[in-house]
């Protein structure tokens, strides 16, 4: 038994020199067995099939224009150029109109300068009564006065003092003198009111007559009047010594005259009462006459008075101005 236990021995060494291992023990020594490796090939990539490129069309040669489109184009070439000049001459005139703006700028504010210098130096007085002049001078009292005036002007002097006068309120001053003095020729027909002075002129400067013949001028205004029927006139316009003349001359048991001073305020409803009462209406210019006075009378209705508009200073003068509208 100990020779079967050797002799495999040697068996087995025979084949371990030989190489090959008993198969229980290979088993057992085998090593384990490596993972095996999954080779995964890709495929090629397959591109797409290239696209196609469509057939391009051969260039066409330019349209040309026709010979109203070429007009056209010439035509708005031609205004655009126009703008363009007129934008630079504008500007230019804007530069100029800039350059005036600043001189005249310089100029007002040597104005102001000059006009503060004047405040400080030369300050104007106010205006000074002839009757205090007179009296810080010694002349006392209105009748002091009237004879050095008389004096003054009995010895050709009294020009020198009036050249040196200065009407304050020179409309004032007019009023009165046409209230109390009357410039008149003296003749029979011109009258002087009461309450006035006459101061007598020739009959061409006449206030009245003008150098006309009185009564023949006064008869015909009457007899124009009457003739259309005209039993009451309305004259807007005049002095109250023009109208104390106008009652004087024109004197007639048919005819009244209404006559309204030019100065005075008068409503709307009042000229359309005068218009609807008077047969005619004489707007008298060239006398006192307020513009808005004279407006109320201008547009009358078909119903209403004849209106004839006259502008003359004397008082026959207007009276044959309105006969020859009438005529």
């Amino acid at each position: 038994m100990g020779d079967d236990k050797n002799s495999e021995v040697d068996f087995d060494a025979v084949m371990q020199g030989l190489g090959v291992r008993p198969l229980d023990k290979a088993k057992a020594k085998a090593p384990a067995k490596r993972p095996v490796k999954t080779v995964i090939r890709r495929r090629a990539r397959v591109d797409a099939p290239a696209e196609v490129a469509a057939p391009t069309e051969a260039p066409q040669a330019p349209k040309q224009a026709s010979a109203a489109e070429e007009a056209e184009i010439a035509r708005l070439q031609g205004a655009n150029q126009g703008l363009e000049d007129q934008a630079a001459g504008m500007k230019a005139e804007i530069d100029a109109l800039r350059d005036q703006v600043r001189e005249l700028d310089v100029h007002r504010r040597s104005l102001q300068r000059r006009m503060a210098e004047l405040d400080d130096t030369a300050k104007v007085p106010p205006p000074v009564a002839l009757s205090d002049v007179l009296s810080g001078c010694g002349i006392k009292g209105p009748t002091e006065a009237r004879k050095v005036l008389t004096a003054l002007m009995d010895a050709r002097q009294l020009e020198g003092l009036l050249g040196g006068l200065v009407a304050a309120d020179a409309p004032s001053t007019a009023r009165f003198l046409e209230d109390r003095v009357a410039v008149v020729c003296g003749g029979e027909y011109c009258p002087v009111p009461s309450g006035q002075v006459a101061h007598i002129v020739k009959p061409e400067r006449c206030e009245v007559c003008g150098g006309s013949d009185v009564q023949r001028a006064v008869r015909r205004f009457v007899d124009a009047c009457l003739m259309n029927g005209w039993t009451r006139v309305v004259i807007v316009g005049g002095s109250p010594r023009y109208h104390r003349q106008l009652r004087h001359l024109v004197q007639h048991r048919s005819l009244t005259l209404d006559l309204i001073p030019g100065d005075i305020r008068r409503t709307k409803a009042q000229a359309q009462a005068d218009l609807r009462r008077a047969g005619l209406v004489v707007i008298w210019g060239g006398s006192i006459l307020d513009h808005a006075t004279s407006q109320l009378y201008k547009e009358p209705t078909a119903d209403q008075a004849t209106v004839v508009a006259v502008s003359h200073r004397g008082i026959i003068g207007m009276l044959k101005k309105v006969v020859e509208r009438l005529d």
